[in-house]
This record gives C-alpha cells, structure tokens and sequence, in this order.
C-alpha cells in the first residue's frame, strides 16, 4: 500500500521508476495505481515503462482498461498506452491474442479515440520506415482462420484504412491471393542445433533482444526480420563472434550501440544460436552450421576491434573448414 501512493508523488522520476516496478504486479490496486500513473504522465515513456512490466498480462491489462476507464479519459489515450499495447501484442505475433485484439478494436465505437490508438498500433503507423539496404518485408501472423472483427473493421468507413494495413500483416488458410511460404523441414542435427540455440538465446540474448526477438528501444534492435541476422550467414557469425559498433540501420531505424563480442562460445553454440534466430518467428532462412563459425573465425582471428556496418556489407569469402 505504502509503495502504490507513489503513484501521485510529485516527482517525475519517482513515478517512472513506480511504474517500470509495478507493471510485473497483478491486482485491482496496482491497475488503479498504474491508470494513474499514465494519466500524469509527461511523456510516452510512461506507457513503455508500464507496457514493459507485465510480461505476458499485455492482453489482460488492455482488455481491463476497455472495460474499466471511461472513453472520455483523454488524459489516459494521451499516454499512448492504447498504441503501445496493441503494438506490442502484435510483436508477439500470438494468433489468439491478435484475433481478440482485432475483436476488442472493432467493439469500439466507430472513429474513437481508442479505436484509432488500437489501430494505429497494430498497424506499426509511426514505424521506422523500410530500410534501403534490403530490410525484410515481415512475415505474415498466420491465424487459424478469418478473424471476425477485422472483417467488421474492414467494413467501416472510419477504420478500413487502417484496418486494410493490419490485413496485409495476417494471413489464413484460405485468404484469398494469400502465397504459402513451404520451408524445408530441419534435420535432425539441424534440430538439435536449434534447440541448442534456443537455450543459448534464452540464457545470453532474450533479456535485451526479447523472447519475440522484437528487441528493446533504445538498447537492442530488433532480431525479427532483421536483414542483419538473415543476410549471408558470415554476417550474423561476423557479429556473434567479433561485435558490432554502430551506427547500424535496422529496417530503417539508425542505431548507436556497442555490442561486445562472444568469442568464448563454442563453434556449435553459435551455429545454434543463429539457427534459431533464422528459423524461429517464422524466419525460413537457411541454417547456420558450425563448419561456416570455424571457418570465419579463422578468417578473422586477429582481428581485434568490433564490425562497422560499412565492414560487414563488403563482400566476405567463406571459405569451409573443418569444425574444431
């Protein structure tokens, strides 16, 4: 009780802070408490600092701020929490959670404010632009069938625009005009370096790239349709093993970031590791195999500094050698 009266402390900090801590903890005092923090918000970082606790409550806080704060709140949509919500449950590319999502927009009432925000969200409006050196198009979320509330939002003329973007983001069994993508299955060693990977990204990669590979602002950029991660694959293991120091551009977005170097993994835990980032969320690049990590280590053992983006574009020879 004592920490939620932070929530109308007259120092900015202190409210952000209260609200990064909170967002990890469920309970009808805490939403209030978080309501109020976004209501005195200054700045959007508020929105993202809540968003940012809930790990996994995304869906379950937004459908509670529908229900239980009214349209007229005008102070609470101006915290952007509508957008930021909604954007990050697409990021997490959960077919449930965007079907109800779809369906949550589309109950509101037609032109709203929320509805716009929903919208606007799921839509990526206000997204880094597409990057001029070969960013991805991103793979569709696949449903299991033809959402019903994008259906009703198609058919209003005060969102169809925007509801038009989020389709082209969806696919389904039987979308008209929709292409189906067919990847070759992994073999078993392919899969095993898979899940070797996956607990490699867990332990070393998730915290600031994310479970859902969409990264974290400001801190890492996103792994999700990265034309850094599914380039040529000496590009990734030039990363992994070397380091990179910005600026880079991501999908259009200029980052200045210094990522260290992790020459202490092994050949096969990087294999592993970029294998999942290539297969995983939908990704159908080729797989990464430990004799391609040994030979560009060697290529490049004496080097000593970080990557420049402009170094990892230029033409790179890989030449195979045998794992150590």
């Amino acid at each position: 009780p004592a920490l939620l009266k932070l929530a109308a402390d007259p120092s900015v900090e202190v409210r952000l802070h209260l609200a990064f801590k909170l967002g990890g903890k469920p309970g009808p005092q805490v939403e209030k408490a978080l309501v109020t923090l976004l209501e005195t918000a200054n700045s959007s970082l508020f929105a993202e600092a809540v968003v940012s606790g809930l790990a996994g409550r995304e869906l379950e806080f937004l459908e509670s701020l529908l229900k239980d704060t009214p349209e007229t709140d005008a102070k609470l949509a101006a915290s952007g929490i509508f957008g930021t919500l909604a954007g990050t449950l697409m990021k997490e590319r959960s077919a449930p959670k965007v079907a109800r999502l779809l369906e949550l927009a589309a109950a509101q009432k037609a032109g709203s404010g929320r509805q716009i925000a929903l919208l606007n969200g799921m839509a990526g409006k206000g997204s880094a632009k597409a990057s001029p050196r070969g960013a991805r198009a991103s793979n569709p979320i696949k449903l299991t069938g033809a959402p019903a509330g994008l259906a009703a939002l198609l058919a209003d003329p005060k969102a169809k625009t925007l509801a038009a973007k989020i389709e082209r983001q969806l696919t389904w069994p039987g979308k008209p005009g929709a292409v189906e993508v067919k990847v070759a299955p992994l073999t078993p060693d392919q899969q095993a370096l898979f899940a070797r990977g996956k607990t490699t990204y867990t332990a070393l990669c998730g915290v600031c790239h994310q479970p859902t590979g969409s990264g974290l602002p400001g801190l890492a950029p996103p792994l999700l349709n990265s034309e850094w991660a599914l380039g040529p694959v000496d590009r990734p293991i030039r990363i992994v093993l070397g380091g990179l120091t910005g600026p880079v551009e991501v999908a259009g977005t200029q980052w200045q970031l210094e990522m260290p170097g992790l020459q202490i993994l092994s050949d096969e835990d990087v294999a592993g590791v970029l294998t999942y980032i290539r297969r995983e969320w939908e990704h159908s690049e080729s797989t990464v195999t430990p004799q391609e990590v040994a030979a560009v280590r060697a290529a490049t053992k004496t080097r000593t500094k970080p990557w420049t983006a402009e170094e990892l574009l230029k033409p790179f020879h890989l030449q195979t050698v045998k794992a150590k």
